[in-house]
């Protein structure tokens, strides 16, 4: 048994108040509390607050089936509901914490914003007409706006449905037309993809393109991938453009091509490597006198004449 008598009679249940409640938010909440307190916590505080006026000192019963108290429980159970919409309202007045477009619309207009109306989706669709079987039906019908059509939804879709916004004229004759796949390519030289027709290109990674740009530029390029589109029946080219040629420092003596005795001149470099060309080369050697064009891979030189010499000329 309790030492104080207080405890067994009860009279004194419920004397401290537990309202207004303390409201702290940290920043960056995407909800904020805003509520004084709940009915339990009005509930408590109405009733502690009994006993601060002498007039009710003869309301002595806590017993919820009491008028007073039941009357006393009501104006808890309301107390909770304005908070309750309190809170809600307040959360409106932050855009990080509002809910409703309304909200988000009237704080852009304190700041002079507008939100831009809603934009339905939009689809392209193409119909198929079947021939008229009546001798002197119309060659062409003209379908109108309004006309309703339906998606076919997958796995766990819904069906979406479209309405069309203009008229269309049709025929049965355009059933054979097929919406354009594919559109002209834009080629630069700092392009990586390029799109050829067909499967069979004789392409394969390493070799070298000379491509020409609209700007009736040419460049090097070397694929570096290749991937077959057989949905669209093209094949899809990698590119890596080779650097362009840079000027070179003087010339300087090179090794000697044939016993004609005729020198390299240096005239440039391609991707690390050095273009050179051989100049006043006599037939004595077995060579044509001429110049012997040089390109360069990787430091190796492959050289060419009119009449069928080739070599190869490492640096």
């Amino acid at each position: 048994m309790s030492a104080n008598p207080q405890a067994i009679c009860g009279c004194c249940t419920g004397i401290e108040t537990a309202t207004p409640q303390a409201v702290d938010n940290r920043p960056g909440l995407t909800a904020i509390a805003y509520r004084t307190g709940d009915h339990a916590r009005f509930r408590q505080t109405l009733i502690a607050r009994l006993a601060a006026y002498p007039q009710l000192a003869g309301l002595t019963s806590r017993n919820p089936d009491d008028f007073s108290i039941a009357l006393l429980d009501a104006c808890a159970v309301l107390a909770d509901v304005l908070t309750f919409y309190q809170e809600r309202i307040a959360n409106e007045h932050y855009l990080p914490t509002a809910t409703e477009r309304r909200s988000a619309l009237e704080l852009g207009q304190l700041v002079g914003y507008r939100l831009r109306p809603g934009v339905a989706a939009d689809v392209w669709l193409a119909f198929t007409l079947e021939a008229a079987q009546m001798p002197g039906s119309a060659p062409e019908t003209t379908l109108q706006p309004g006309i309703r059509t339906q998606s076919i939804p997958g796995p766990g879709e819904t069906a979406q449905s479209f309405e069309t916004v203009e008229a269309v004229r049709a025929r049965p004759e355009w059933n054979a037309m097929r919406p354009r796949l594919t559109r002209y390519q834009t080629f630069t030289h700092t392009s990586t993809e390029l799109r050829l027709a067909g499967l069979a290109t004789g392409l394969k990674p390493g070799d070298g393109l000379i491509l020409t740009s609209d700007d009736q530029v040419s460049r090097l390029s070397v694929v570096t991938k290749l991937e077959l589109r057989t949905d669209v029946q093209a094949t899809l080219v990698g590119l890596k453009s080779v650097p362009v040629l840079t000027p070179s420092p003087p010339p300087t003596p090179g090794p000697t091509i044939g016993p004609g005795g005729g020198r390299p001149e240096v005239v440039g470099t391609l991707g690390g490597g050095v273009i050179s060309r051989a100049v006043a080369l006599t037939r004595e050697g077995g060579i044509a006198a001429g110049s012997v064009s040089a390109f360069a891979t990787a430091g190796t030189f492959t050289a060419g004449v009119g009449t069928g010499f080739g070599g190869v000329l490492n640096t």
